[in-house]
Parts: C-alpha cells; sequence; structure tokens
C-alpha cells in the first residue's frame, strides 16, 4: 500500500511521499558576539536549513543568559529557538553543518511531538 520510504522513514501521505515533521533548534551562541554579527549567524543558520530541504517557520531570541558553568571560556551565551520543518534526515544534515560554525558554543535539535487529539472510548 505505501512505498519502501514510508516504512524506512516515517508518516507518508495517501500517494507514499515522505511527509515533512516540525523540529525545533535550539542555540547557545557566545555571549561577547556583536549584534550585527549575532543577527548574521541567525542568517546564516536559515539558510543551513534552507539548503537540507528544511523550511523556517520562526525564530524566537531568548536574549542573555548566565551559562551556570563556563563552556569554551564564555561564562554568559545568548539563546535563540529556532522553528522549522523538514523530511526526517533533515536535523541530522543540519547538525553536521551547525558543527562548523565557530560562534556557536552548543545547539540541539528535537523533533515536536503531533499534536494528535486522543478519543476516549
Amino acid at each position: 500500500m505505501f512505498g519502501a520510504s514510508c516504512l524506512r522513514f516515517g508518516p507518508c501521505d495517501i500517494l507514499g511521499a515522505v511527509m515533512a515533521s516540525e523540529y525545533e533548534l535550539m542555540l547557545v551562541t557566545r555571549g561577547d558576539i556583536e549584534a550585527n554579527a549575532h543577527e548574521d549567524l541567525i542568517k546564516q543558520v536559515k539558510e543551513l536549513v534552507e539548503s537540507v530541504k528544511g523550511s523556517v517557520s520562526n525564530v524566537e531570541s531568548w536574549g542573555k543568559k548566565n551559562l551556570a558553568y563556563k563552556v569554551k571560556n564564555q561564562d554568559k551565551a545568548l539563546y535563540d529557538l529556532v522553528s522549522f520543518s523538514g523530511e526526517p534526515a533533515t536535523p541530522d544534515n543540519l547538525a553536521k553543518k551547525l558543527k562548523l560554525l565557530d560562534d556557536l558554543i552548543r545547539f540541539l535539535v528535537v523533533k515536536k511531538e503531533s499534536q494528535r487529539i486522543k478519543s476516549k472510548k
């Protein structure tokens, strides 16, 4: 009934094409970065998401926060939350490219849970 890609990659539509999933990307950026450089980094991350067949839906800046301990000799960091959608391979491909950015201290990509309504019987 469904193609082999549905069995390997997860949810598919009725024609057997792999459906896009929703993801969140938390970025932890160096705290001593200038505002212009931070904006350029966010723009670069958006371009990276699009280069791995994803689409950014929202970018939310959480501002500068103190770190619990020093990471890469930084005690403060800027936090940003990027919401995007993409195919199942998108997060892995994105992570490979994010590791090359020098201004990122840490990042984490998580899949959003589906918002299905469960009916009680």
